[in-house]
């Protein structure tokens, strides 16, 4: 393939997408991916997640110089100067080669009147950028968080939002988990050895293994065998306390991607499981995921919310509820969710999680088992939901005692993610 195109043009364009058209930063770069050749997809990896991380800070050197703001016809200009200013900040590539193809990225953007601005404006940055740094260390723009997301998670921990900061600002580990039905724990990891790969086998869940050295995962042993499946920690555990059983029915509810669901079939193969999940498109991650490990659910596209035209005949003895959340818990490895999600998204969020909660719970048998998961850290979307729930369902208790039953975990506990469950049963 000829390469016809300048990486940071297409990364500009893919942080636009993001900011400005609010796509998800995944859907963003997958529009580009095919004509990006091998030895420039990880550049554009490394600066897009790169920018995510650092949006806050970027954004305020590139406002210094400016003085003044771009017009929004040609902010796409401002999103091309945070990626050269992220380059000579945060990377090893030599100003020059930077500078150089910032400038030429301009001309692929058809706004070559703005060659000298960006020239200027980047120069000014390497010669300044030290005094730059400095102005940031009194500023809260040097925690990468937005305003509001930083002042909930002080609010909400006082004596661990730094932790918490830090943990989110840092690039998420690989976890993936062992399927038992084609492979053994000891068996998979002497196959990793043999192959030179360095891991970490978890104590906090069953068959989960930290892959340490960044690797494209579909390269790893066994992987399209269904050998494997990457799943954070957090995640796996939450399926391992719903303990599904052999022949029982279980509804696995938000179902999509289907990576819970898979665990529920590894543990119990001889389970019936029912997928419900909204979105057609996702549901097709669901039946990918299946078809790779060679397992079988039925699949249902439908609004959980609405369970009268779900077409559901029995009630089910075990439930799993991943619900949709602000996603709070998994900022590390989605960095642009900190800039999509918006302060008034979480109020809609609570009204369709409860909603959700209340529509299912006639689904579940008496004296069956609910899992409420979510992957937000925010007790008005966790803790206070349950609280509410019990308080107005009287036949709902908790499953195990309190602290079995209902915990909050924070992102980077057991090198995890950040997720919330809560296990009730019927009276």
């Amino acid at each position: 393939m000829n390469k016809s195109y300048n990486i940071r043009n297409i990364c500009a364009q893919v942080i636009f997408s993001v900011f400005v058209r609010k796509q998800k930063l995944k859907t963003a770069i997958l529009k580009w991916q095919h004509i990006v050749i091998n030895r420039d997809k990880k550049l554009l990896y490394e600066i897009t997640y790169g920018i995510m991380r650092k949006f806050s800070i970027l954004e305020f050197y590139v406002n210094k110089i400016l003085y003044k703001p771009l017009n929004k016809k040609v902010l796409i200009i401002f999103y091309l100067l945070i990626v050269g200013v992220y380059q000579l900040r945060f990377m090893r590539i030599p100003a020059y080669a930077v500078i150089s193809e910032t400038v030429n990225a301009v001309i692929g953007l058809k706004y070559a009147p703005f060659k000298k601005l960006v020239n200027a404006v980047l120069r000014n940055f390497k010669i300044k950028k030290n005094i730059f740094d400095k102005l940031i260390n009194n500023n809260d723009r040097q925690y990468l968080h937005p305003y509001w997301l930083l002042q909930l998670i002080k609010k909400y921990y006082p004596s661990q939002w730094k932790k918490i900061i830090l943990i989110n600002n840092q690039k998420a580990p690989i976890w993936i988990r062992i399927n038992r039905l084609y492979t053994s724990l000891d068996n998979y990891l002497h196959i990793l050895k043999n192959n030179n790969i360095k891991v970490t086998i978890s104590n906090y869940v069953d068959n989960g293994i930290k892959i340490e050295d960044p690797c494209s995962v579909n390269t790893l042993p066994g992987f399209n065998d269904g050998w494997i499946t990457v799943q954070d920690i957090s995640s796996q555990k939450c399926v391992e306390l719903l303990e599904p059983k052999n022949y029982e029915h279980i509804l696995d509810v938000c179902a999509a991607p289907g990576i819970k669901t898979t665990y529920i079939l590894e543990i119990a193969p001889k389970a019936h499981v029912v997928c419900i999940d909204i979105n057609a498109k996702r549901i097709k991650l669901i039946k990918e995921n299946l078809n790779r490990l060679n397992l079988h659910a039925d699949i249902i596209i439908g609004d959980a919310c609405d369970v009268n035209n779900l077409g559901l005949k029995k009630q089910f003895d075990r439930i799993l509820l991943d619900l949709p959340c602000s996603a709070t818990g998994i900022i590390r490895r989605h960095p642009d969710i900190k800039w999509i999600r918006k302060y008034a998204d979480i109020s809609n969020l609570v009204i369709l999680q409860y909603n959700i909660l209340k529509s299912i719970w006639p689904l579940l048998k008496p004296d069956g088992i609910l899992a409420y998961i979510t992957c937000s850290i925010l007790p008005e979307e966790n803790e206070d939901q349950i609280r509410k729930f019990l308080f107005y369902h009287t036949n709902a208790v908790f499953m195990y005692d309190k602290t079995k039953s209902m915990q909050q975990i924070l992102p980077g506990d057991n090198d995890g993610d950040g997720f919330f469950y809560a296990y009730l049963t019927k009276k």
